[in-house]
């Protein structure tokens, strides 16, 4: 799934703080997804991907703030 210009925004404004924070609300849900599909089968699988992406996003965005690319 490619996220939409308007998601990409969304947390393009935000802080290095907030970044970070946000990061991890997603990986500590991440986390809980990958144990609860180990239990049993998830009820959306393309979540867990979907979630893992924006993680990844998420990381990209903050480095590129930290080295001063994004501002």
């Amino acid at each position: 799934m490619a996220f939409s210009k308007k998601v990409k925004n969304n947390y393009t404004s935000l802080t290095i703080e907030q970044l970070k924070k946000e990061i991890a609300k997603y990986e500590s849900e991440y986390y809980g997804m990958i144990v609860k599909k180990t239990v049993k089968m998830p009820d959306n699988p393309m979540k867990i991907r979907n979630t893992r992406r924006l993680i990844s996003l998420l990381k990209t965005i903050l480095r590129e703030k930290e080295l001063g690319i994004r501002k």
